[in-house]
Protein backbone atom coordinates (compact mmCIF):
# COMPACT_ATOMS: atom_id res chain seq x y z
CA UNK A 1 0.00 0.00 0.00
CA UNK A 2 1.00 3.53 -0.86
CA UNK A 3 2.57 5.61 2.39
CA UNK A 4 0.81 8.40 0.09
CA UNK A 5 -2.98 7.33 0.84
CA UNK A 6 -4.86 9.54 3.78
CA UNK A 7 -5.57 7.53 7.18
CA UNK A 8 -8.86 7.46 7.03
CA UNK A 9 -8.86 6.24 3.06
CA UNK A 10 -6.44 3.52 3.88
CA UNK A 11 -8.67 2.86 7.40
CA UNK A 12 -11.59 2.02 5.20
CA UNK A 13 -9.89 0.39 2.58
CA UNK A 14 -8.17 -1.91 4.66
CA UNK A 15 -11.49 -3.13 6.50
CA UNK A 16 -11.85 -5.82 4.27
CA UNK A 17 -8.75 -7.51 5.07
CA UNK A 18 -9.80 -6.71 8.83
CA UNK A 19 -13.17 -8.47 8.24
CA UNK A 20 -11.29 -11.77 6.59
CA UNK A 21 -9.49 -11.70 9.54
CA UNK A 22 -12.65 -13.86 11.33
CA UNK A 23 -11.84 -16.90 8.84
CA UNK A 24 -8.02 -17.09 10.97
CA UNK A 25 -7.81 -19.80 13.74
CA UNK A 26 -9.22 -18.56 16.72
CA UNK A 27 -6.81 -17.88 19.57
CA UNK A 28 -7.73 -19.01 22.95
CA UNK A 29 -4.96 -17.15 25.05
CA UNK A 30 -7.13 -13.85 24.33
CA UNK A 31 -3.58 -12.30 23.34
CA UNK A 32 -5.31 -9.11 21.85
CA UNK A 33 -7.17 -8.99 25.31
CA UNK A 34 -4.42 -9.79 27.62
CA UNK A 35 -2.08 -6.66 25.45
CA UNK A 36 -4.89 -4.29 25.93
CA UNK A 37 -5.49 -5.29 29.88
CA UNK A 38 -1.28 -4.85 30.30
CA UNK A 39 -1.12 -1.36 28.41
CA UNK A 40 -4.39 -0.43 30.60
CA UNK A 41 -2.33 -1.52 34.23
CA UNK A 42 0.67 0.40 32.74
CA UNK A 43 -1.10 3.48 32.49
CA UNK A 44 -2.99 3.21 35.52
CA UNK A 45 0.40 2.64 37.28
CA UNK A 46 1.73 5.54 36.45
CA UNK A 47 -1.71 7.59 36.61
CA UNK A 48 -1.89 8.29 32.78
CA UNK A 49 -4.97 6.65 32.57
CA UNK A 50 -6.52 10.43 31.13
CA UNK A 51 -3.64 11.34 29.21
CA UNK A 52 -3.70 10.33 25.44
CA UNK A 53 -0.20 8.44 25.05
CA UNK A 54 1.34 5.71 22.86
CA UNK A 55 -0.15 3.02 25.04
CA UNK A 56 -3.60 4.43 24.88
CA UNK A 57 -3.25 4.86 21.10
CA UNK A 58 -2.23 1.59 20.66
CA UNK A 59 -4.74 -0.02 22.98
CA UNK A 60 -7.47 1.74 21.43
CA UNK A 61 -6.51 0.38 17.98
CA UNK A 62 -5.96 -3.01 19.54
CA UNK A 63 -9.82 -2.97 20.70
CA UNK A 64 -11.26 -1.46 17.24
CA UNK A 65 -9.50 -4.96 16.10
CA UNK A 66 -10.78 -6.94 18.61
CA UNK A 67 -14.48 -5.79 18.03
CA UNK A 68 -14.46 -6.54 14.42
CA UNK A 69 -12.48 -9.70 14.68
CA UNK A 70 -12.38 -10.83 17.93
CA UNK A 71 -9.04 -13.02 18.87
CA UNK A 72 -9.30 -14.55 15.20
CA UNK A 73 -5.66 -14.31 13.31
CA UNK A 74 -4.30 -12.23 16.36
CA UNK A 75 -1.68 -15.50 17.04
CA UNK A 76 0.79 -14.79 20.12
CA UNK A 77 0.94 -11.16 19.67
CA UNK A 78 0.75 -10.39 22.96
CA UNK A 79 3.88 -11.54 23.99
CA UNK A 80 5.01 -8.60 22.09
CA UNK A 81 2.70 -6.00 23.15
CA UNK A 82 3.13 -7.79 26.87
CA UNK A 83 7.27 -6.97 26.63
CA UNK A 84 8.19 -5.44 29.96
CA UNK A 85 10.59 -3.46 27.24
CA UNK A 86 7.51 -1.74 25.45
CA UNK A 87 6.10 -0.54 28.68
CA UNK A 88 8.58 2.62 28.90
CA UNK A 89 6.74 3.35 25.20
CA UNK A 90 3.60 3.23 26.23
CA UNK A 91 3.70 6.14 28.83
CA UNK A 92 5.23 8.38 26.71
CA UNK A 93 2.61 11.67 26.14
CA UNK A 94 1.14 13.01 23.03
CA UNK A 95 2.75 16.44 22.19
CA UNK A 96 6.09 15.52 23.19
CA UNK A 97 9.65 13.92 21.14
CA UNK A 98 9.50 10.52 23.46
CA UNK A 99 5.63 10.22 21.54
CA UNK A 100 6.77 10.74 18.11
CA UNK A 101 9.74 8.07 19.13
CA UNK A 102 7.56 5.50 20.48
CA UNK A 103 5.33 5.67 17.74
CA UNK A 104 7.81 4.57 15.53
CA UNK A 105 9.38 2.41 17.80
CA UNK A 106 6.47 0.32 18.52
CA UNK A 107 4.90 0.34 14.52
CA UNK A 108 8.85 -0.85 13.74
CA UNK A 109 8.78 -3.79 16.44
CA UNK A 110 4.94 -4.88 15.31
CA UNK A 111 6.36 -4.92 11.42
CA UNK A 112 8.98 -7.18 12.39
CA UNK A 113 6.57 -9.40 14.27
CA UNK A 114 4.70 -9.58 11.40
CA UNK A 115 7.35 -10.22 8.99
CA UNK A 116 8.96 -13.32 10.92
CA UNK A 117 4.95 -14.37 11.66
CA UNK A 118 4.65 -14.26 8.17
CA UNK A 119 7.55 -16.00 6.99
CA UNK A 120 7.07 -18.78 9.44
CA UNK A 121 3.18 -19.03 8.52
CA UNK A 122 1.79 -17.20 6.16
CA UNK A 123 -2.10 -16.50 5.87
CA UNK A 124 -3.92 -13.81 3.99
CA UNK A 125 -4.00 -12.12 7.55
CA UNK A 126 -0.35 -11.94 7.73
CA UNK A 127 -0.20 -11.23 4.16
CA UNK A 128 -2.51 -8.13 4.59
CA UNK A 129 -0.46 -7.28 8.38
CA UNK A 130 3.51 -7.41 6.26
CA UNK A 131 1.66 -5.62 3.56
CA UNK A 132 1.58 -2.38 6.09
CA UNK A 133 4.47 -0.03 6.21
CA UNK A 134 5.68 1.35 9.47
CA UNK A 135 4.36 5.42 8.71
CA UNK A 136 0.86 3.43 7.87
CA UNK A 137 0.79 1.88 10.84
CA UNK A 138 1.99 4.59 13.04
CA UNK A 139 -0.94 6.74 11.10
CA UNK A 140 -3.97 4.14 11.37
CA UNK A 141 -2.86 4.18 15.25
CA UNK A 142 -2.85 7.96 15.43
CA UNK A 143 -6.20 8.10 13.92
CA UNK A 144 -7.83 5.69 15.87
CA UNK A 145 -6.30 6.87 19.13
CA UNK A 146 -7.42 10.11 18.29
CA UNK A 147 -11.67 9.26 17.45
CA UNK A 148 -11.09 7.10 21.07
CA UNK A 149 -9.52 10.28 22.78
CA UNK A 150 -12.41 12.81 21.56
CA UNK A 151 -14.81 10.47 22.67
CA UNK A 152 -13.45 10.54 26.11
CA UNK A 153 -12.85 14.51 26.50
CA UNK A 154 -16.06 15.25 24.92
CA UNK A 155 -17.68 13.20 27.78
CA UNK A 156 -16.01 14.46 30.66
CA UNK A 157 -16.93 18.05 29.53
CA UNK A 158 -20.19 17.32 29.21
CA UNK A 159 -20.35 15.65 32.84
CA UNK A 160 -17.88 18.94 34.28
CA UNK A 161 -20.43 21.02 32.34
CA UNK A 162 -23.71 19.06 33.86
CA UNK A 163 -24.64 18.74 30.31
CA UNK A 164 -26.13 15.23 29.58
CA UNK A 165 -25.55 15.42 26.05
CA UNK A 166 -21.90 16.49 26.51
CA UNK A 167 -21.65 13.40 28.81
CA UNK A 168 -22.89 9.53 27.69
CA UNK A 169 -24.34 10.70 24.11
CA UNK A 170 -20.51 9.68 22.74
CA UNK A 171 -18.75 8.29 25.32
CA UNK A 172 -15.98 5.87 24.58
CA UNK A 173 -18.17 2.82 26.48
CA UNK A 174 -21.41 3.98 24.00
CA UNK A 175 -18.07 4.76 21.19
CA UNK A 176 -17.34 0.57 21.52
CA UNK A 177 -21.29 0.11 21.33
CA UNK A 178 -22.12 1.66 18.51
CA UNK A 179 -19.09 0.05 16.60
CA UNK A 180 -20.17 -3.17 17.91
CA UNK A 181 -23.72 -2.84 17.06
CA UNK A 182 -22.74 -1.65 13.28
CA UNK A 183 -20.77 -4.80 13.35
CA UNK A 184 -23.59 -6.99 15.05
CA UNK A 185 -24.56 -8.84 11.34
CA UNK A 186 -21.25 -9.75 10.97
CA UNK A 187 -19.82 -9.71 14.70
CA UNK A 188 -16.57 -10.73 15.85
CA UNK A 189 -16.90 -14.24 17.52
CA UNK A 190 -15.66 -16.03 20.60
CA UNK A 191 -13.95 -19.36 21.09
CA UNK A 192 -16.89 -21.09 19.93
CA UNK A 193 -17.82 -19.23 16.97
CA UNK A 194 -20.71 -16.99 17.90
CA UNK A 195 -21.50 -13.34 18.29
CA UNK A 196 -19.59 -11.49 20.83
CA UNK A 197 -20.21 -7.65 22.24
CA UNK A 198 -18.27 -7.83 24.77
CA UNK A 199 -15.81 -5.24 25.47
CA UNK A 200 -12.19 -6.48 26.64
CA UNK A 201 -11.38 -7.31 30.03
CA UNK A 202 -10.58 -3.98 32.04
CA UNK A 203 -12.14 -1.44 29.65
CA UNK A 204 -15.24 -0.21 31.63
CA UNK A 205 -12.89 -0.16 34.49
CA UNK A 206 -11.01 2.26 32.36
CA UNK A 207 -14.35 4.43 31.54
CA UNK A 208 -14.76 4.09 35.50
CA UNK A 209 -11.49 5.77 36.38
CA UNK A 210 -12.49 8.52 33.80
CA UNK A 211 -15.91 9.50 34.95
CA UNK A 212 -14.39 9.90 38.46
CA UNK A 213 -11.72 12.74 37.31
CA UNK A 214 -13.96 15.30 35.54
CA UNK A 215 -12.45 16.96 32.44
CA UNK A 216 -9.78 15.63 30.48
CA UNK A 217 -6.54 17.11 29.44
CA UNK A 218 -5.50 18.94 26.33
CA UNK A 219 -2.80 16.16 25.61
CA UNK A 220 -4.74 13.47 27.86
CA UNK A 221 -6.92 10.89 27.09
Amino acid sequence: MSDNVEPATLLVRSFPNVLSLRGEPNEPQMPREKSFAHIRNVLLRNGLQDFQTVGSDIAATIEALWLVAGEHGARRIDTYFMDRANDTYYTAIKGTPAYDTGMQAMALGEAKRWATEHSNSPSAGTEFATNLTVPQRIEMTKLIGNAFDVARRFEHHGRAQGDSFGGPAISPSELRSSVAGLMRPVSGLNSSGTASHRTPAGADQVQTRHRSKGSGHSNGR
